[in-house]
């Protein structure tokens, strides 16, 4: 066994372990996670859990290196503390002396991951200034969360586990949202397209095939979450092409709507979130094109195409289920299909799915 392999062990046990070290693991799946993170073998990993076991350093481990009970440390002062955890608990005594507060603060001290000890100071004690404040409800939340910590509009909401346990009432969400659309009002059918571009593309054909294209831009307003926002807020339809503006919530319940997004994992999430409001809504027949291409002409989930953060997700839909095994290691972005030949696709829905 390399040293390099049982570094990389000690690595990842720290991370499955978690603060504030006391977590046990599974022991039947543990070689299989660790086979999943560090591309070691079986062998390998069982000969680095082995040479920790016998330096006393984690439980659970037989003598031929296989977890056979809970894994976990001897002894939690060999759990190393993270330098967000130290960050915190050397700046608390300068925030406040009440217990529970603090022990919030540590809890979370992720969120503070690679701040200075400035800042880290003026967000503690923002936090706390709002939980004692009796006003939030009557603001903005994202012009709220502007005024009060470091100038930020996302930040309130980006901590929202800290927030909830510190017990600090969010103000509600009371802006409007706009949503572009092209077509006329009264369109027979709908079309949610998931990028801008191809929504840029498509709207000359609106009027041609009767139907309302529908798509979402800026902070706060996304396709994924259209359907929570329409049921709780106000969103505004933006006609662009001077057409009357529609009402979103009487014409999503038309018969024929469709949703044509990117062939991937998010894709297909964005799909899921709309139906569960929308339970008419189909994929446009456009996918049929895309899942015969998707093996040739696709391509991985890497950074460089902008796919590494696509999370695995548990489909409820049966189609998205069927889709997902096309797509699970390969994707394809619609603007590739913005092309007139595939106009007639793109504009029905997808009846029958072989």
């Amino acid at each position: 066994m390399m040293p390099e392999a049982l570094d990389v062990i000690k690595v990842h046990l720290v991370k499955f372990i978690g603060d504030p070290g006391t977590r046990l693991l599974n022991p039947g799946t543990l070689i299989k996670r660790l086979m999943s993170k560090t591309n070691l073998s079986s062998i390998d990993i069982q000969q680095a859990l082995l040479h920790l076991s016998k330096a006393g350093i984690i439980t659970g481990i037989n003598v031929r290196g296989i977890p056979v009970k809970k894994v976990g440390w001897t002894d939690i002062s060999l759990h190393p503390v993270s330098d967000s955890r130290k960050l915190v608990e050397g700046i608390i005594d300068e925030v406040t002396d009440d217990q529970y507060i603090r022990d919030v603060f540590v809890k979370h001290h992720k969120y503070f991951n690679g701040l200075n000890e400035h800042d880290t100071v003026i967000l503690l004690k923002s936090l706390l200034a709002i939980k004692e404040s009796e006003d939030t409800h009557i603001h903005d939340r994202y012009i709220f969360s502007a005024r009060q910590l470091l100038g930020s509009s996302k930040v309130l909401n980006n901590m929202s586990r800290l927030v909830k346990d510190l017990e600090i009432s969010l103000p509600q969400d009371k802006a409007n949202y706009y949503i572009l659309t092209a077509g006329k009002a009264d369109a027979s059918q709908v079309l949610f397209v998931e990028n801008p571009r191809v929504f840029s593309y498509l709207r000359q054909y609106a009027q041609k095939y009767d139907t309302l294209i529908i798509s979402s831009y800026g902070y706060g307003l996304t396709l994924e979450n259209f359907s929570e926002k329409i049921n709780n807020n106000f969103i505004i339809a933006c006609p662009s092409d001077n057409e009357s503006q529609a009402d979103l919530k009487t014409i999503i319940t038309k018969p024929s709507v469709i949703y044509w997004g990117d062939l991937d994992k998010t894709g297909l999430a964005i799909f899921e979130s709309l139906q569960k409001s929308i339970n008419q809504l189909k994929l446009s027949s456009i996918y049929v094109e895309m899942l015969n291409d998707v093996v040739s002409c696709g391509h991985p989930y890497h950074r460089i195409f902008e796919k590494d953060g696509q999370k695995d997700i548990q489909y409820k839909l049966p189609i998205s289920s069927r889709v997902i095994e096309y797509c699970f290691n390969r994707a394809l972005d619609q603007e590739m299909y913005c092309e007139d030949r595939y106009l007639l696709r793109i504009f029905k829905p997808l009846e029958n799915f072989e």
